[in-house]
């Protein structure tokens, strides 16, 4: 591809600010993403989730600031239906 007489180099796939995306413009890459890093959140605020001295309010709190909105990140480009979002939502229950 040129673009002013130059050569533009192309890339299969490309992320930015944690989108991935690709030339197939296929999201699972995006939704396998947000998966992990739900994930690797879980597991960072496990002992936070696991205390009983501290309110449930405050853990649901948590979970709807914190873990959701990793995980919901970029929804709004690939449309978040059930089925896209099970695997992101499976990582919090």
């Amino acid at each position: 591809m040129t673009l002013q007489g130059q050569k533009v180099n192309s890339a299969d796939q490309y992320t930015y600010l944690g989108y991935i995306m690709n030339s197939k413009w296929d999201v699972s890459g995006t939704i396998k993403n947000n998966k992990n890093k739900v994930r690797k959140a879980v597991y960072a605020a496990y002992s936070f989730l696991r205390r009983t001295d501290v309110l449930t309010a405050l853990k649901i709190k948590f979970i709807n600031s914190v873990l959701l909105p990793i995980g919901w990140y970029g929804g709004e480009t690939f449309d978040m239906s059930e089925a896209r979002c099970k695997p992101i939502q499976s990582e919090i229950d």
